[in-house]
């Protein structure tokens, strides 16, 4: 096994510097090479949710590599009990992986490198021998709750720089890409590649780069430009959704999908105007104001004395919790055991609208009963 470097040698994962066309961002640059042109320049973002993010990942990297959590920086927040479970799932399908006997290779946390111009870095990357395929493995941890594919591009990027980096070592012939995301409706999925296909994404990944550093790039408006930083202003959407009011005659299916981006667009475009406004630049025609405020009790403890006195049992609200709350307060292992396991149940999700790219099976309609009885 190839040595790792300790925690403390690697480079901090906020402070990463990123590519020019990253890993991360392929798959909409794919989509709309146009989003690279108009990104440039557009200051990175980040928010308590990516920043939490950050943090679960720094600690799964320590806890592979040295068994136990690291010390946290100053004024962080140590891991709430979800935060620690998914970092868990993440830690024991890497461990199980690197520790097996049919390991041949593994890293943490590895820079790859597609081209000068398109690099980035996995999570997680572990060689095997499975029967008689040799297997590779690029593993990425998601933490938050949309849902991320294990077929995206960015993982076929990542298992193309991998394959140049690893040729001298061996010949995967089968490229099996892991995202790990407890919050998801699955919390660990996979997808298989043969390695002839992800050494053939490199044309993509170069046509993608020319067109886009072209003096014409090419663009196209869908569900990639939820990420892209440009979308506040950017004027291809202003103008598909404001060609799709004039259509006499659009089908639902499209005005859906248009709604759908709008959505999106909409909420990023206020976004971005609330912060351009709280920095002290101008947004023509609007202000920042407050909102309606609701009373509440100060918070001092007199307040519950004089509450408890004057309305006594009426001072208080009382519900039962949840199921998963009483499974995190017994523990999953004992609350298996309990007669509380027999009495929970799962309800059918609502019905809500979704693509029909969406894996989930969709719903009998009533067209479809009326059907199966003839």
């Amino acid at each position: 096994m190839e040595a790792i470097l300790p925690v403390a040698d690697k480079a901090d994962h906020a402070s990463r510097a990123h590519a020019e066309f990253s890993m991360s961002s392929l798959g909409r640059v794919i989509a709309c090479p146009l989003s690279y042109t108009l990104s440039k320049g557009v200051p990175r973002t980040t928010n308590e949710f990516a920043e939490r993010g950050t943090l679960m990942h720094e600690c799964g990297e320590a806890k592979i590599l040295t068994g136990k959590l690291p010390t946290l920086p100053e004024g962080a927040d140590p891991l709430t009990k979800d935060e620690l479970e998914i970092v868990n799932i993440y830690v024991d399908y890497i461990n199980g992986l690197k520790d097996s006997d049919n390991m041949i290779w593994w890293k943490l946390e590895h820079k790859v490198k597609v081209n000068d111009q398109c690099w980035g870095t996995a999570d997680g990357v572990v060689i095997t021998q499975e029967d008689d395929s040799t297997v590779l493995y690029i593993i990425d941890l998601k933490t938050g709750f949309i849902s991320v594919e294990p077929d995206c591009s960015q993982l076929k990027g990542y298992a193309l720089g991998v394959l140049k980096d690893v040729a001298n070592i061996a010949e995967p012939s089968v490229v099996r890409c892991v995202i790990v995301q407890p919050k998801d409706l699955t919390a660990v999925k996979t997808f298989d590649w043969t390695a002839d296909e992800v050494w053939s994404f490199e044309k993509v990944i170069d046509d993608t780069i020319a067109s886009a550093t072209g003096d014409n790039p090419s663009w196209s408006v869908g569900d990639h430009c939820r990420w892209c930083p440009a979308a506040p202003t950017c004027t291809k959407i202003f103008e598909e959704i404001e060609m799709a009011t004039k259509d006499d005659d659009i089908d639902l299916g499209k005005a859906l999908h248009l709604a759908t981006i709008a959505e999106n667009w909409a909420k990023r475009v206020r976004q971005q105007a609330e912060s351009d406004l709280k920095c002290g630049k101008p947004v023509p025609g609007w202000k920042l104001v407050r909102g309606r405020s609701l009373r509440k009790w100060m918070d001092i403890p007199d307040v519950h004395d004089h509450l408890e006195s004057l309305l006594r049992e009426e001072a208080f609200e009382k519900k039962y919790i949840s199921p998963t709350q009483a499974e995190k307060l017994i523990g999953k292992e004992h609350f298996k055991d309990t007669p509380l396991a027999e009495y929970v149940i799962k309800p059918e999700g609502k019905i809500t609208i979704a693509p029909e790219s969406d894996k989930r099976q969709a719903v009998a309609t009533e067209n479809d009963l009326f059907d199966a009885l003839d």
